[in-house]
Order: C-alpha cells, then sequence, then structure tokens
C-alpha cells in the first residue's frame, strides 16, 4: 500500500455508511445535537490518533495493536488485542454482512420494484434483509471475501480504488438528494412507501400507505414520545461514544504497517490516522446536516425512536424495522429522482460494506500472523504464502470461525443482546494501545522511540500525548459501562465479555506451558518471518501498485 491507499484504506474501515449515529444518538439522548457531536469526537479521536503514530513510527510492523501492547504490557497485551480484537471482530464480520443487505441490496432491490412495478423485486428486498436472508448472503460475502484477500495486496489494493470510487459517488448523491431535493423530499418518500405497502399488501396502522412521513410522526407523538426536546449538552455528550464507533477505527491500518511504504515516517502516519479521521468526520457531519435541512426535527426524531426504541404502533415499528429501514441512504434512495441515482447510492454502499469486511479479515489476521510468530498461537497459523505475501492459513480460520457467529448473530434472537459489549471490547484495545504510547519513552519500549522519527519529539510531549489520549479513549470505553443507552445493560453482556477475555487468557497461560521462553520473546523486537516486508521492497518494481 502506498499511503494515499492506507488513508483511503481507513476512511472505508471508519464506515461513513454506517447509520448508527444517525438513528440511535437521537434515539437514545433526545435533546442531543448529532452535528455538534460528531465535532467533538473528531477533538477527542486527534489525541488518539497522534499517540499511534508515535506508536506506529516507532514500531511500523505487522500486527499493530499486538506488537504495541505485547511489547509494553507482555502476556497482557495478548490477552488484551485477542480478546477484543481477535475473538470480537467475527462480530463485525457479521455486522458486514448485515451492512451488505440492509444499506445496499435491499433498498436498491426495492427501487427497482418500485420504479419499474416489478413487485417481485420487492419481496426480493424484503427476504434480503430477513434474517435467513442476511445470514446466507453474510456467509457468501465471508467466503468471496477469504477467496478475493488470499490473492494478496497488490490486487486488493486495485480493487480498493475502485471501492473507494463507488462510496464517495454514493456519499455525495445522498448529500446532494437532500439538499436539491429537499422540497419535495416528503412527497418523494410518501410516494415511495406506498407503492412498497402496496406490492407486499402490507397492512399498517395507521394507514402508512400515503403519508408516510406525516403519519409516522403523529403515530410516535402518540405514544407519548416528545418530538421537540431541547437542545442539551449533555445528551449531546452521550452521542460522542456512539460516534466514536466510527471514528475509532481511523487507526486500524497499523495491523499493517509492515506491508505500507513509509510507515516508520511521521508524515505518512499522520495522513493516515488523522487525516482520514478529518475526512470522515467532515463526510458524517455533511450527511447528517444536509438530512436535517431535508426534513423535520419530528421525523428524523419520530424514525429514530420507532426504530431504535420501538416507540409507535406495532405495525408501524415493525414496517420501519423490517420493511423500510429508515436510514439517511435508504430515504435519499426513496426520495431519488430516478433509478440510476438510487442504484449509485446502493452500489456505492454496497461497495464500502465489501470493503469493511476484507477490513475485519486484513487487520485480524496479521494480528494473528504476529501472534504465531511470537508463539502465543500455534506457529502453522502465521505460514504466508510465499507469492502472494497472504497469510492463507489465517484468512481460513477466520473466515471458518465467522460462520458460526453470522449464524447466531442472525437467527438466535438473543444474540445482538448478549453481544453488545463489541464496541467495549474493541474500545479498551485502542485505550491500551494509547496507555502504551504513554510508555513510548520508558523501557522496554524506549529503545524503539529512540531509534525512529519519534525521537525528534521531546519526551514530555510524547507521554503527554499517550496519556491524554489513554483518558479520552478511557472515558468512550466507559460510557459504555455506566450508560444503559448505550445498550450494555443486564448481567449476560458483561458476562459474554469477562468469558472471552478469560478463554483469551487461558489461550496464553497454553503458549506459556508451550513455549518457557515466552515473556521474555515477548519483549523482544518483533520479527516478521512472514515476509510482508518482500511487498513493500518491490513494490512492483515502483509501477505505482
Amino acid at each position: 500500500m502506498s499511503v494515499t491507499d492506507a488513508f483511503i484504506y481507513n476512511f472505508l474501515a471508519m464506515g461513513v455508511i454506517f447509520p448508527w449515529v444517525y438513528l440511535w444518538g437521537p434515539a437514545s439522548f433526545p435533546g442531543g445535537n448529532v452535528e455538534i457531536a460528531i465535532w467533538l469526537t473528531l477533538l477527542a479521536q486527534i489525541p488518539i490518533s497522534l499517540a499511534y503514530t508515535f506508536l506506529s513510527t516507532a514500531l511500523p510492523v505487522t500486527g499493530g495493536d499486538y506488537v504495541f501492547q505485547s511489547r509494553a504490557f507482555g502476556a497482557f497485551g495478548f490477552v488484551a488485542v485477542m480478546s477484543g480484537f481477535v475473538i470480537w471482530i467475527l462480530q463485525w464480520v457479521a455486522l458486514s454482512g448485515w451492512l451488505l443487505c440492509t444499506l445496499g441490496l435491499a433498498p436498491m432491490f426495492m427501487s427497482i420494484g418500485v420504479r419499474l412495478n416489478i413487485p417481485q423485486w420487492t419481496v426480493a428486498a424484503v427476504w434480503v434483509e430477513s434474517p435467513i436472508g442476511i445470514c446466507v448472503i453474510s456467509i457468501a460475502l465471508s467466503l468471496v471475501t477469504a477467496l478475493f484477500l488470499n490473492r494478496g495486496m497488490r490486487v486488493y489494493v486495485k480493487v480498493q480504488r475502485l471501492l473507494f470510487a463507488l462510496t464517495i459517488v454514493a456519499i455525495f448523491a445522498v448529500i446532494g438528494i437532500f439538499a436539491f431535493e429537499s422540497g419535495s423530499l416528503g412527497g418523494r418518500i410518501d410516494d415511495f412507501v406506498g407503492s412498497v405497502i402496496g406490492q407486499l399488501h402490507l397492512v399498517t396502522s395507521p394507514d402508512l400507505s400515503s403519508q408516510f412521513t406525516s403519519k409516522l410522526v403523529a403515530d410516535v407523538a402518540g405514544a407519548g414520545v416528545d418530538l421537540h426536546p431541547a437542545f442539551s449538552w449533555l445528551a449531546t455528550l452521550g452521542i460522542i461514544p456512539i460516534a466514536w464507533t466510527s471514528l475509532q477505527w481511523a487507526t486500524y491500518s497499523v495491523e499493517q504497517s509492515t506491508e505500507i511504504e513509509n510507515a516508520d515516517k511521521i508524515w505518512a502516519q499522520l495522513t493516515m490516522l488523522l487525516g482520514s479521521a478529518v475526512a470522515v468526520a467532515v463526510f458524517l457531519v455533511l450527511v447528517a446536516h444536509a438530512e436535517h435541512l431535508a426534513t423535520s426535527k419530528a421525523f428524523v426524531a419520530s424514525i429514530s425512536q420507532a426504530y431504535w426504541a420501538g416507540k409507535g404502533s406495532a405495525s408501524s415499528v415493525a414496517f420501519v424495522k423490517t420493511t423500510l429501514q429508515p436510514f439517511p441512504n435508504v430515504l435519499a434512495m426513496a426520495a431519488a429522482p430516478n433509478l440510476l441515482v438510487s442504484l449509485l447510492i446502493g452500489i456505492g454502499f454496497i461497495a464500502n460494506s465489501f470493503q469493511v469486511t476484507c477490513n475485519s479479515f486484513m487487520g485480524v489476521t496479521r494480528i494473528i500472523v504476529q501472534m504465531a510468530t511470537d508463539n502465543c498461537l500455534p506457529e502453522k497459523w502465521g505460514v504466508v504464502d510465499p507469492i502472494r505475501h497472504a497469510p492463507v492459513r489465517a484468512m481460513w480460520l477466520y473466515f471458518f470461525a465467522s460462520v458460526p457467529v453470522i449464524v447466531g448473530y442472525n437467527l438466535i434472537a438473543a444474540w445482538s443482546t448478549y453481544t453488545l459489549g463489541v464496541t467495549f471490547a474493541c474500545g479498551y484495545v485502542f485505550m491500551m494501545s494509547c496507555v502504551a504510547a504513554s510508555r513510548l519513552t520508558l523501557p522496554p519500549l524506549k529503545e524503539y522511540w529512540m531509534s525512529s522519527e519519534s525521537y525528534r519529539y521531546p519526551g514530555w510531549l510524547v507521554r503527554g500525548i499517550g496519556i491524554l489520549a489513554s483518558i479520552l479513549a478511557g472515558a468512550m470505553v466507559l460510557a459504555y459501562l455506566v450508560l444503559p443507552q448505550l445498550g450494555i445493560t443486564g448481567n449476560v453482556p458483561y458476562l459474554v465479555v469477562a468469558a472471552v477475555i478469560g478463554a483469551s487468557f487461558v489461550i496464553i497461560v497454553w503458549a506459556r506451558v508451550r513455549s518457557p521462553l515466552l515473556d521474555k520473546k515477548l519483549r523482544s523486537v518483533p520479527v516478521d518471518e512472514s515476509s510482508f516486508f518482500e511487498a513493500n521492497a518491490s513494490h512492483d518494481e515502483k509501477s505505482g501498485d
């Protein structure tokens, strides 16, 4: 990867298509301002990205977060990354399939069915976003991803540029529809919903087949929901951890630093880790602002409450949860001036969903390679194909591990309740790396810092940024533990998180038994037996790949 390609990788990894902040935020924290919350989240992410910049220039090798933490904390670093990333990101593989179906395929099929008056397409759309439909498509997506990524980084980088272009076109199309069709947006959505209900022969109460937007507002208001809450700074702060579910992934390229040109340079890491976060924050704000301008505050509040909190009549809630899920891109596709624009949006969101799946596989398999190189995991799991420079065995291991998670996520009703710790778990990995950054100028990390570009900066500055980043990331993680609006309620999610951490602890104890010198190895210079540097060195003879 070039620096530009790694910037694109992080940009797509953050999922500018993720819909959580637009619906989860207003429903869970009435009175909060989504746009302000996104800007504040970016301010919090800046020190985190800077801390990662110092770490990455000091240790620009495969398996970034694992290397940072294992060299700083030994076996505890393994437990943190194994539990928070390697195991929990399997849930992200399942979520990627959900994104593909609900944000891409389903609304695209529905658009074709409505605009060409072919009910079969609309029926297909409903199947696509049904539990069994998402399950089947997600497993297929995971399989395609494993086959594709086994072809190596050069092939992936070329395809990623296309995925990026398609995503950007789709996002601009969404913003453009909200900006230029605002006067007729409600009417277009009403007409689209009426056609969907007619083609599916649905019975809704109140009858949503005409004037959907106004009737949904009345329905939710009738359930006792205040659709005009006063602005609240406290509620706005509550939305920040939700926005961080996107921006926290600005640093994910560190998992394959060995495969990125100039990964040991400060300017390169700033471009990848900070520049991408700024770019995504701008796009998230633009989408939120455009949607708020194009629709009424009451409508945004009502769709959020109906979808996320289940407020309103049973049939209305069922409609927005299972038929027309009211995410910004879906509303834009419903209001698009023609089918071509709807298809462009759908294809773009499919492209980003595919990249998120690739992202989940790529980062974790690189971590597995480095863990295997350190003998924390079986050495055979770290074998890298000498021709394609791809961790083939780790890739297939991750595919087979993803299948039961995909099945559980889609077919077990309580699964999502049990696994709401995913953001908390991934969050504590980022936090622990920030803590490692605060110790970069101290042994045992000091030797790496002194031989890197980060040594140009005073030790007090590096430590200060690391401490600040640790506090900010820690505040995000803590929010998921103390705010029930963020989803982790009851004992089961905590028990699941504890079980995953416990399993990771058992793995490292087993590794210590197999390799008595393991602790010493985790403190040593990380080696790249994976030969990932070969792809970096040749870089296709500087042909531009």
